[in-house]
């Protein structure tokens, strides 16, 4: 025990020699070591937004390595979100309606937009035949994509006799909007498979070629898109957890079926439960996992054709959701924002394009702001205008101009509030009061009071675009 020791400790003795003489060598040779770190190359940065959809840059730049005798190399730039590539359009690009400092394009604040998903593959796989007249010459072309195999996929009798194997992957892209405040989940791609001794061999897969991902919505001053997209794999789950993802997106795509075309604040929650519903779903899975999410956020001040986003999914085979180095891509979308209008309730983009010849007052007011409420229902059961109503009709038949106009002014007020309040801008507003005054709840001597372009901002407007 002592000789042990002792060799140790001469063992120690002679290390801290060794040591001091190594560290006064260093000491000795510092100045005359120098590492040489090259500075960036120009132009490695990417702030373009690409004609095309570029997926390929969206892959990480690798770190160049010094020159030969110049030191050590640079940490090598690693992906650590190997299945999933996001692009966005830089934040600058976001502020400005185009590249240069002077706004040029659309401004959306104001006016009504949706958020539209494409894959990338719905314009490029049609291809026209030889009767240019007739749909039935248009046919799907062929797909120059590597075929996916089920047989390279599927297992022996014995290996699912003493088995089971489970693999579900859900790709979800999720918008939460702040202005008006909503949350909007959608399923771009999901896929199951699952092989036991009971049922055999299933396969399920999903894929979203074109969707829109909200309905429209205002955009207000402070409107801002989050976006998380997120992909997640398991491998052995829970019995039947493949099929019930699955069948959540179908359940899930149903509950977001929007009510009314608008984001209303009557409309909003319907949207954000069925959100949480399928978040929810594609949670609840077990066993070997795997989950890569990437958010960003997006400004809406001026509207731009190109898109958003750009998203480029990778995938690897059922047999292992691990192996990152041989994924293929499963799909490329881009998410756009569709071009603002002005009037939810004539689709002009321009206030000079609403042609009050050809709409409907009965139109307007079966517009559906909520799942059973209509615009005519909200003014006229929800805003509890029928006291004013009766006040204005009156004022009128008595001859008295000023009181008429003065209780027409009060109901034109609320009435534009109360739309305002629910996601109505006020060109939609104004369109809605002017449908209001064409019902049989008002006399023919109130009609001067309702139609006169003082009154309040709503007639203001009706006079601009030709509804007075």
């Amino acid at each position: 025990m002592s000789g042990r020791i002792t060799l140790v400790g001469w063992s120690l003795i002679g290390a801290v020699g060794l040591s001091a003489c190594a560290t006064q060598t260093a000491r000795e040779s510092e100045e005359s070591v120098r590492v040489y770190t090259p500075p960036p190359e120009p132009g490695t940065r990417r702030t373009d937004m690409p004609e095309e959809f570029d997926f390929e840059s969206l892959e990480e730049v690798p770190a160049k390595a010094a020159g030969p005798g110049k030191g050590s190399l640079p940490p090598t730039a690693i992906d650590f979100l190997p299945f999933t590539d996001i692009g966005q359009t830089p934040f600058a690009e976001q502020l400005q309606a185009s590249g240069n400092m002077v706004p040029t394009g659309t401004e959306m604040i104001g006016r009504y937009t949706r958020l539209r998903i494409m894959n990338a593959r719905t314009s490029a796989d049609i291809v026209e035949g030889g009767n240019a007249d007739s749909n039935v010459d248009f046919r799907v072309a062929e797909d120059n994509r590597t075929k996916r195999n089920y047989k390279d996929e599927s297992r022996g009798w014995l290996e699912r006799r003493f088995g089971t194997h489970k693999v579900t992957r859900a790709f979800i892209v999720e918008f939460d909007v702040d202005d008006p405040d909503m949350t909007s989940s959608t399923a771009l791609f999901a896929s199951s498979f699952e092989s036991d001794s009971t049922k055999g061999e299933t396969w399920t897969t999903d894929e979203s070629l074109s969707t829109f991902a909200t309905p429209y919505f205002r955009v207000g001053p402070n409107s801002v898109v989050n976006a998380t997209f997120k992909l997640k794999m398991a491998e052995e789950g829970a019995a039947d957890v493949g099929a019930n993802v699955v069948g959540a997106l179908n359940t899930a795509a149903t509950l977001i079926a929007p009510a009314s075309t608008l984001v209303t604040t009557l409309t909003a929650p319907q949207i954000t439960a069925a959100s949480t519903f399928l978040d929810n779903s594609v949670t609840n899975l077990f066993g070997r996992s795997i989950e890569e999410t990437t958010s960003s956020a997006l400004s809406l001040r001026y509207w731009r054709p190109d898109p958003v986003f750009m998203v480029q999914l990778n995938l690897s085979g059922s047999n292992d959701i691990k192996d990152s180095e041989n994924k293929q891509v499963a799909g490329e979308w881009a998410v756009y924002l569709d071009q603002p209008v002005i009037s939810i309730f004539t689709g002009a983009r321009e206030i000079s394009e609403v042609a009050f010849s050809r709409l409907d007052p009965g139109a307007v007011l079966a517009f559906k702001v909520g799942s059973d409420l209509t615009v005519h229902d909200y003014i006229f059961a929800r805003l509890d205008v029928a006291g004013r109503i009766t006040a204005l009709n009156d004022a009128a038949e008595m001859g008295s101009t000023s009181l008429a106009r003065e209780e027409a002014r009060q109901l034109c007020n609320r009435v534009s509030r109360g739309l305002a309040e629910i996601g109505l801008n006020n060109v939609d507003a104004a369109i809605a009061w002017w449908a209001m005054a064409e019902t049989e709840q008002f006399s023919t001597l109130s009609m001067s009071a309702l139609r006169d372009p003082e009154l309040c901002l709503s007639t203001e407007i009706l006079r601009e675009i030709g509804g007075l």
